[in-house]
């Protein structure tokens, strides 16, 4: 068994409780029904198309070519199939891998112009990390508000909490139900008997 005190395990612990399944599906789900609606009302264009190339280019993956939903984003900004094999070409050799494919959707965007629409249809292709959106105020409520950590061990506590007084509740239920029945075995029968 280890002990809190070694070196680096609380760390640890903080990491893994900011970080596991339950905070990333929280932050997801949060973001999908509440935020990104939110911010998708009050985003200007120019946040809109900031937020979309941020977004296409933090997919970027470590080694290797662009990503299939890095080519359908870029694609769809185009308005037709975006050249893989060029794109894939000059990724190999660029010396900072995220900053190409930024500046890449920066370029496509400058070039093509999409309307407001086309661009909120390719934002709602980009799939949800729940720390990231389109706004600096929604980046904050995800991290530090309604997306956090804190936030999803909160909910855990309230439905833990709501679920042990639904428990206690049943169980004065049933133990009223139980009283009842030795009452009324208690109670002398009514009616009249019949002899004869």
């Amino acid at each position: 068994m280890r002990k809190a005190a070694e070196p680096g395990m609380v760390e640890r612990i903080a990491s893994f409780l900011g970080d596991n399944a339950l905070t990333r599906s929280w932050a997801q789900g949060v973001d999908n029904a509440v935020i990104r609606p939110v911010e998708k009302m009050v985003v200007d264009d120019e946040g809109l198309q900031t937020a979309v190339y941020n977004q296409i280019a933090a997919l970027t993956p470590d080694a290797g070519g662009l990503s299939e939903k890095q080519l359908q984003l870029l694609s769809a900004i185009k308005g037709s199939p975006a050249n893989a094999e060029l794109l894939n070409e000059h990724l190999a050799t660029a010396p900072d891998r995220r900053k190409f494919v930024l500046d890449q959707g920066y370029s496509l965007i400058d070039k093509v112009k999409p309307t407001r629409d086309q661009m909120m249809g390719v934002f709602d292709q980009i799939p949800s990390d729940g720390r990231t959106g389109l706004t600096e105020t929604g980046d904050y409520v995800r991290q530090f508000g309604l997306g956090s950590p804190v936030a999803a061990y909160s909910a855990v506590a309230a439905g833990g909490a709501m679920g042990t007084a639904a428990a206690i509740e049943a169980y004065d239920w049933w133990v009223a139900q139980q009283q009842q029945a030795q009452k009324d075995a208690q109670l002398p029968l009514q009616g009249s008997a019949i002899t004869g």
